[in-house]
């Protein structure tokens, strides 16, 4: 998790950083993460200095991460 907040903060520079924590086992989190990705290309259309994250709480072997 460690290298991937690096990057996250690499990437954002001086931009707002918005980051989204669900699990793909919660319906409403589905709803609200497809909510989260439609302001996420809106902000890209119109040029904001955003940036993006989501992250599934759950890895590979469903171990909370």
């Amino acid at each position: 998790m460690a290298v991937m907040t690096k990057r996250w903060a690499a990437a954002a520079g001086s931009a707002v950083v918005a980051v989204f924590f669900y699990s793909r086992s919660c319906g409403t989190c589905k709803e609200l993460l497809a909510a989260f990705r439609d302001t996420a290309r809106d902000a890209a259309a119109s040029g904001a200095r955003c940036v993006f994250v989501s992250h599934d709480v759950r890895d590979a072997f469903d171990e909370p991460t």
